[in-house]
């Protein structure tokens, strides 16, 4: 849920005051969509997060620690060429719409000053991040070609354009709200609510709620409905609202329903909660009610991550097609038989076929029915023994094909079982140091090539949880930490679990005694979180002794064959998992 334009106005205010002057020291951009600005001011270095996420695009200060990728992608380059050591001049808000211009002054050549603009457009799906000079468009995060628009093109050198605007009224630079007042009485048809969010700029269904529910209204009430007292109350009321914008005396707010999900943000606190079971929290800042909501619903988009994810999945669609075509070969090869037989036919009665025939029909003794006949097609050229010669040889060589064919069809079958496994590994990597490993593991596996002159990072450690009974559980977060987990790290009296037949994570229970249903159970819970079959419910998970697990000679990283298991069904352990991740 974004902050309509209105609020968003308190979050400007905020980040003008604190901002302006900064100098902008490094650029890093965290994922496809996301850029981070380290900004250094008098004594601190602040972090200024754009998150240009179509599923929720935000901007605010935050002190968390992130990682930055191995290679910086093309636009955060290009913003580090044109804006660090640039100093911030100011951040306007365009109107009271979701629209951000954050002037930057850079020093050019001969010391003179010149301003570049980054212009944030938070508009969901549309959401982007375009760095302007003299109203001329150098880059953007996203490109919008003629092929995507016809009206507005987002392209480097074309002269930027904003957002169509509205016919609307902003609230808080009226001095007096007559004209506002009037056109909303004259919206006779429409509910109150949305007349006041049709009419006025930057007022969404939350604020527009919020007002009325303070005059004493239902939102569904209509604008023709209403009496002198009830538009007399709903002015007051949005004149002490405006109010609190314009003197900065904001509460930061969210309101959270009882699952922990997002029902409203307000710069005021509401006097009432979105919903009857509801808490409301209140912050400093509005940076720090933004990013909260982050927590709640973190979206990260890490470019390598995204990088070998459509790789694998193009990869894993080619063996997709090649299995579909095996498939279609063998089907024909599996008339082998049938070219034998014709070929036995053939010889049994090479004095009853008259020569130079193109065709000839025999009584096949093959058939179960008595006086079944079979036509054979014959070379005219040849005799009848070298045409039976002939069906020999093609069922030799169709024979040779349908052996050669089911150890192809088993090969990619074990590919795409393999891919399966790195693109759930994937899923569940979140740091540069997981996203690393499984991108050796590929160029070990020859599915993508290697890259010079890449970065170090550290080896990634298996997830750990301790249950309720104090007892380690080890958790692989790819095919590499599967295989170490399992042979090198867990002894031979742990349990190993994982899902039956499902691509997924090597869990393994840490054997210090007795080990009670209730830890085998979450265990066996985890392995089915840590797997394909996340989103799903009672997932076979097989476990058993470490001991009697092996993995084949030759085997591909993860794969591995056990015996002596035990099968569970249980739902996945999503609340630890989250956590986890």
């Amino acid at each position: 849920m974004s902050l309509d334009g209105l609020n968003l106005s308190a979050l400007v205010q905020e980040l003008n005051t604190e901002l302006a002057g900064g100098r902008i020291d490094r650029i890093f951009q965290l994922d496809k969509f996301t850029l981070l600005f380290w900004l250094r001011l008098p004594g601190q270095t602040l972090k200024l997060l754009l998150a240009g996420n179509p599923e929720q695009a935000s901007i605010y200060l935050t002190n968390e620690n992130f990682e930055s990728p191995l290679q910086p992608p093309g636009f955060c380059m290009l913003l580090r060429k044109h804006l660090e050591d640039g100093r911030i001049a100011q951040i306007v808000q365009q109107e009271l719409d979701r629209v951000l211009y954050i002037d930057i002054d850079t020093l050019g050549p001969q010391g003179i000053i010149i301003t570049k603009r980054l212009v944030f457009e938070i508009m969901g799906k549309h959401s982007n991040i375009i760095l302007l000079q003299n109203n001329v468009i150098i880059d953007s995060l996203r490109r919008v070609g003629l092929n995507i628009s016809r009206f507005r093109q987002i392209v480097p050198g074309k002269t930027y354009e904003s957002p169509p605007g509205q016919q609307k009224i902003n609230l808080l630079t009226q001095t007096d709200l007559t004209e506002f007042w009037q056109l909303f009485l004259d919206a006779t048809t429409l509910t109150a609510e949305k007349a006041l969010v049709n009419l006025a700029f930057g007022i969404g269904p939350v604020t527009a709620k919020e007002w009325l529910w303070q005059a004493g209204l239902p939102p569904s009430i209509k604008v023709a409905e209403l009496d002198k007292d009830d538009l007399a109350s709903l002015q007051d009321v949005v004149t002490t609202y405006l109010a609190y914008f314009k003197t900065h005396q904001t509460m930061p707010t969210l309101c959270i329903d009882t699952c922990n999900r997002l029902l409203s943000i307000s710069a005021v606190k509401p006097l009432r909660p979105s919903q009857v079971e509801a808490t409301c929290k209140q912050f400093s800042t509005m940076s720090q009610a933004v990013e909260y909501t982050h927590k709640l619903r973190p979206i990260r988009i890490l470019p390598e991550k995204d990088l070998l994810v459509r790789q694998m999945t193009a990869e894993l669609h080619k063996l997709e097609r090649k299995a579909e075509k095996l498939a279609e070969e063998l089907a024909e090869s599996l008339a082998a038989d049938k070219l034998k037989q014709q070929g036995d036919i053939l010889m049994a009665n090479l004095t009853e076929i008259p020569p130079h025939s193109d065709s000839v029909t025999l009584a096949d003794f093959y058939s179960p029915h008595q006086d079944a006949q079979i036509t054979i097609e014959l070379n005219p050229a040849k005799t009848a023994a070298d045409n039976a010669q002939k069906y020999y040889g093609a069922y030799h060589k169709q024979k040779r094909a349908k052996e050669l064919l089911a150890e192809q069809i088993a090969t990619c079958q074990q590919e795409q079982a393999y891919l399966d496994t790195v693109l759930v590994s994937l899923e569940q990597a979140y740091r540069n140091s997981d996203i690393e490993e499984i991108r050796q593991e590929l160029v070990a596996a020859k599915y993508i090539k290697p890259t010079k002159r890449r970065q170090s990072v550290p080896p990634s450690k298996p997830l750990e949880v301790i249950d309720a009974q104090g007892t380690r559980i080890l958790i692989g977060k790819n095919n590499k930490q599967n295989d170490v987990l399992t042979f090198k790290i867990a002894h031979k009296d742990d349990l190993w679990f994982h899902t039956k037949d499902i691509p997924g994570s090597h869990v393994i229970l840490q054997s210090t005694g007795k080990i009670d249903s209730e830890q085998i159970g979450f265990a066996a819970a985890l392995a089915a979180y840590f797997s394909k079959a996340r989103n799903s419910s009672k997932v076979p998970v097989d476990y058993t002794k470490r001991c009697y697990v092996r993995k084949p000679s030759g085997a591909k990283p993860g794969f591995v064959i056990y015996e002596k298991q035990t099968t569970l069904y249980v739902d996945p352990a999503t609340e630890q998992g989250e956590k986890l991740l």
